[in-house]
């Protein structure tokens, strides 16, 4: 249990108002503003149009599974970007002058699944005013048991390597955010030492703005991303062939067609407009050797969306049984 922390009254203390007053002393001598500057705006604007242009990209599907795998993680670094470097400082009240342009970037967070109205009671409220203290400030308690960041804290033996995993951790904190900590947040009856009592309207946010978060990043992608044509595909022949991956120019290449020896799901060979088919195939067993590929070609009859799909030897040894 935490005990009540007291601090020296600031009449007997006067280190906050020295500091403060050398600070802005400081910046007029430097002609230096406290909100942003131009390049501060250049790289907020960067931020949040490569966030939704990456979004776009996801959702076009013009690209191949590694090129969706690295927007993907793109996209995760920009929404931190997005969070760091443009909500947190608006939520401060320091991006601009005017609270109506803060209060706007910091609704930014409800794009990145955080809710600003709890980051700034943990944060702004809680983490500054008990700035790393254990069992008040609650933005150093990051995952109990695996990262230990109070010396008082029970030591558990993983924790001699948190200096390895602790980033790769704290990269999944997003998700935390988004299905967990809010709510708990939220509901408690206190935030550190803060009791809180919320306004109405910020039930209703929490919940709202969640919702449109999950929609945003599920529902529309699992929409936009299945299979969506109007137009049936009518299957006219599937085709494997063992080839060389890379082919060099006047160099004869190497390619061995493979019959299947067991076909499951072929018998209609037609999948109907939206719709989805599964097809299991066995070809008789052979390596795929370094430099060489397994390629499955389906075709379309009468039509040209003809598909690919290329395998590599360590891909088969990565599949999973599939029990039918």
């Amino acid at each position: 249990m935490s005990q009540k922390v007291k601090f020296i009254n600031t009449n007997q203390s006067t280190f906050f108002a020295t500091t403060q007053r050398r600070v802005e002393a400081y910046l007029k001598e430097k002609g230096i503003s406290k909100n942003a500057n131009r390049s501060m705006w250049a790289k907020a604007t960067f931020f949040v149009a490569g966030f939704f242009s990456l979004y776009l990209l996801i959702l076009s599907s013009w690209f191949g599974t590694w090129a969706m795998l690295g927007m993907t993680v793109a996209l995760g670094a920009f929404a931190a970007f997005i969070g760091f470097n443009i909500c947190h400082d608006a939520i401060h009240g320091s991006f601009s002058r005017k609270v109506g342009i803060n209060k706007g970037l910091g609704y930014l967070f409800y794009l990145i699944g955080t809710n600003p109205y709890l980051w700034n009671i943990s944060h702004n409220i809680v983490h500054h005013t008990y700035t790393n203290i254990p069992g008040h400030d609650e933005d150093i308690e990051v995952a109990p048991g695996l990262i230990r960041l109070d010396e008082n804290e029970a030591v558990n033996k993983i924790q001699r390597y948190q200096h390895l995993y602790a980033f790769c951790l704290y990269g999944l904190a997003s998700l935390s955010w988004v299905l967990r900590k809010d709510y708990v947040k939220f509901f408690q009856e206190r935030i550190g030492q803060h009791r809180t009592q919320h306004p109405k309207r910020e039930y209703f946010n929490l919940f709202f703005y969640k919702i449109l978060h999950y929609f945003l990043f599920i529902g529309i992608p699992v929409l936009v991303l299945s299979n969506k044509s109007p137009v049936p595909y009518d299957i006219d022949f599937v085709r494997f062939s063992l080839r060389d991956r890379k082919q060099v120019k006047r160099t004869a290449t190497q390619e061995e067609e493979r019959i299947p020896l067991y076909a499951y799901g072929y018998e209609e060979k037609t999948v109907e407009a939206g719709g989805t088919k599964v097809l299991v195939f066995a070809l008789e067993k052979a390596p795929i050797t370094k430099g060489r590929e397994l390629v499955v070609e389906l075709f379309e009859k009468n039509g040209g969306r003809h598909l690919q799909l290329k395998v590599r030897g360590k891909d088969i040894l990565q599949a999973c049984p599939l029990l039918l």
